[in-house]
């Protein structure tokens, strides 16, 4: 349900490869428009926030880049640890 904003413009603007396979190419094109379009808000909130609490704009976008590379690696360890027996 949180994520229903932003499934909806997903699912209209970006083609679905398994229903129109001769269409993969506007498919991937879409997705890096998306992908451009939510990198781009990320870092104008994030630099926001930074100003909000004091924090130079430099140091925020390290700080962002080291969460965003460690949180999947740190998602992947742990599914990795319960699936073990």
């Amino acid at each position: 349900m949180v994520l229903l904003p932003l499934k909806i413009p997903l699912y209209y603007t970006v083609p679905d490869p398994k229903l129109h396979p001769s269409r993969f190419g506007s498919t991937i094109a879409m997705s890096f428009i998306w992908l451009i379009a939510l990198s781009y808000i990320m870092a104008e909130s994030v630099e926001t926030l930074g100003r909000l609490i004091g924090i130079d704009s430099y140091t925020m976008g390290i700080t962002v880049s080291a969460a965003g590379t460690s949180f999947p690696r740190s998602e992947e360890h742990t599914s990795e640890l319960q699936s073990q027996p």
